[in-house]
């Protein structure tokens, strides 16, 4: 399941009203819980530059949640495979 939010960080805000927002991803895996706040940016006067930067930080946590997803996955199943934890808890994880 995917959750995603949007709101309003007051991080910065210069006089031409830039503004950098959030979106929250809330995801579950197996071997990983996610709650990522990804900026984006609003009121470029050029949106096409607002669009690039929003592209390459999406791109950015994007990558880096598909490396860590797949990192984690490969500790999850040696963890089972050599017992380091209980079905009980293999339960609660993947449940």
């Amino acid at each position: 399941m995917i959750l995603i939010f949007y709101h309003d960080v007051s991080l910065s805000q210069t006089v031409d009203e830039i503004k950098i927002n959030v979106k929250t991803l809330s995801e579950d895996y197996p071997a990983l819980t996610t709650n990522l706040q990804i900026p984006f940016l609003e009121g470029f006067g050029d949106e096409q530059i607002q669009n690039r930067i929003t592209t390459i930080i999406e791109t950015d946590v994007s990558s880096f949640l598909e490396e860590l997803m797949n990192d984690s996955e490969k500790y999850f199943k040696k963890a089972k495979e050599e017992k380091w934890v209980s079905d009980h808890l293999l339960y609660f994880a993947i449940n």
